[in-house]
């Protein structure tokens, strides 16, 4: 079964700094923030006030996409009750 995961960037960072590391990951589609993640990431920053611009936009767009959250951050994200960390 295939499952939509949106990659917080300290992943693909952290991933690009091993040398011939295997990835499960097998498709990526890179996302621009349209009206709805826009949106989502405001409404996301003024009920978080912690969230910084880019941890908002990433938290809005696995939201907007109805996907899991890959990142190594999880304790900026795990106040945010709808979203899914994976």
């Amino acid at each position: 079964m295939v499952k939509k995961v949106v990659l917080d960037t300290n992943i693909l960072v952290d991933f690009l700094r091993q040398p011939k590391k295997v990835t499960i990951f097998k498709k990526t589609e890179l996302v621009l923030a349209d009206k709805n993640i826009s949106k989502r990431a405001g409404t996301l920053m003024r009920d978080f006030p912690h969230l910084y611009l880019a941890d908002a936009l990433v938290a809005a767009t696995a939201l907007e996409k109805k996907a899991f959250l890959c990142t190594l951050n999880k304790s900026h994200f795990k106040k945010i009750p709808s979203l899914t960390l994976y």
